[in-house]
């Protein structure tokens, strides 16, 4: 699951108690909702944004996405965030070359000093 299909099975009411509990203007269409809480929380901790969900919506986003859905509320969310694909660096494709953690003499060393 990415960040974007997690907004998309967001319903209107979870994202108007997303946008609230930010004290945002919580008006407008499901799609400006959406197109705002994109905007805004997409840089956020997705575990902060998502306490402001019911338990309810949480549960369906679980079984809508095949995970256990019979769990506490901090449950659901830590499995919401850890089934999360994380975005890559964009950096290109030798982007840790310079690091110098990642400076190797030899193929078997990668990561060692």
């Amino acid at each position: 699951m990415n960040v974007d299909t997690l907004i998309e099975s967001f319903s209107m009411e979870d994202l108007r108690s997303i946008l609230r509990s930010m004290s945002d203007d919580s008006t407008g269409t499901l799609d400006d909702l959406r197109a705002r809480v994109r905007s805004k929380y997409s840089s956020l901790p997705w575990r902060s944004v998502l306490t402001a969900v019911p338990k309810e919506s949480l549960q369906r986003i679980c079984k809508d996405n095949k995970l256990r859905s019979d769990l506490t509320k901090d449950e659901l969310i830590d499995q919401i965030v850890g089934s999360l694909t994380k975005p890559s660096e964009g950096k290109g494709l030798l982007r840790d070359l310079g690091s110098p953690w990642m400076r190797w003499k030899m193929p078997g060393q990668r990561g060692q000093r």
